[in-house]
C-alpha cells in the first residue's frame, strides 16, 4: 500500500527502504489509485521506490488497486508493464516463487480471488501451483506473501483465501506477510480456528506468524477487534 500522488509519505517510507541491503517485497496495492501505466509512472516511480536501484530488487504482488478493481479496464497492464520480470517467474502468472539463497524461498500469490484466473479455490490454478511449488520446496524455509488478509485486526478478514491459507499451513510456511488493512501487525504463530468464521488460534509449534505490513506510505486505515493471536498492532 504504497504510491499515491495525494500523499509525501510514500516518499519516507522509499528513503527508509532506499538505505536497506537485500531483496525488497511489497504486499500489494503497489500505486493508487488504479494501477495503470499513468499511475505507475506519476505516484512510485516519482518516488525513491522508483529509483533503479530499489526497483531493480523489488519482487512485488499485485492487489486490488493494480488490477484497476472498479474501473473501467480490471487488468494488471500497468503492474507487469512498470515491474516488468520482478513481478513473475517463468510461469509468466502473477503468481511466481523464488529463492532469496539456499535456505529460504518465497511464495508470492495473488489474492484477487475474482480476478485471478481460476480463483483462488480447491483446485483453482493457483492453489495447485502453489502446492506443487511447496512441495519442490520442502527443504526449505518459505515465506509466503500476498495482499488481503485471511486474518486481521483491520477490516480484512478474507474466507475466500482458506484454501491458499491452508495449503502454506500444511506446508509448514514459517511467515506470511500480507497488507490492503494500512495497518501494522504482528500475531504469535497461528492456525485456523474451528470454523470458516471463527478467529484464529495460537498453534506455537506449526503456526504461521503473519505480518500485516499496510504501512508503504499511503494513508492509514483504523483497527477493529483484535485477533486472540494479536502480538503487536498500530495504526
Amino acid at each position: 500500500d504504497i504510491g499515491s500522488c495525494a500523499t509525501t509519505n510514500d516518499t519516507n517510507t522509499g528513503n527508509i527502504i532506499t538505505g536497506i541491503d537485500g531483496t525488497i517485497f511489497t504486499t500489494g496495492d503497489n500505486v493508487y489509485p488504479n494501477g495503470t501505466v499513468a499511475d505507475f509512472a506519476n505516484c512510485y516511480a516519482t518516488t525513491p521506490w522508483g529509483s533503479e536501484s530499489v526497483r531493480s530488487r523489488t519482487r512485488p504482488v499485485p492487489g486490488n488497486h493494480d488490477w484497476g478493481q472498479g474501473s473501467a479496464a480490471e487488468n494488471l497492464d500497468g503492474y507487469f508493464g512498470y515491474f516488468g520480470a520482478n513481478a513473475t517467474d517463468a510461469n509468466g502468472k502473477s503468481y511466481y516463487s523464488y529463492d532469496i539463497d539456499a535456505n529460504w524461498h518465497v511464495v508470492n500469490l495473488d489474492s484477487e480471488c475474482q480476478l485471478v484466473v481460476g480463483g483462488c479455490g480447491v483446485g483453482s490454478p493457483q492453489e495447485v501451483w502453489l502446492k506443487a511449488d511447496l512441495a519442490a520446496n520442502a527443504s526449505k524455509n518459505v515465506i509466503a506473501v500476498w495482499h488481503k488478509p485471511r486474518y486481521s485486526s483491520g477490516a480484512t478478514n478474507n474466507q475466500n483465501l482458506q484454501p491458499l491459507w491452508d495449503a502454506i499451513y500444511d506446508a509448514g510456511v514459517d511467515i506470511l506477510l500480507v497488507g490492503h488493512d494500512h495497518i501494522y501487525e504482528r500475531t504469535a504463530p497461528m492456525k485456523s480456528g474451528a470454523t470458516l468464521s471463527s478467529p484464529p488460534v495460537a498453534d506455537p509449534v506449526y503456526g504461521i506468524r503473519q505480518f500485516t505490513v499496510g504501512t508503504g506510505g499511503e494513508n492509514h486505515h483504523g483497527l477493529s477487534t483484535p485477533l486472540p493471536t494479536s502480538e503487536v498492532r498500530t495504526d
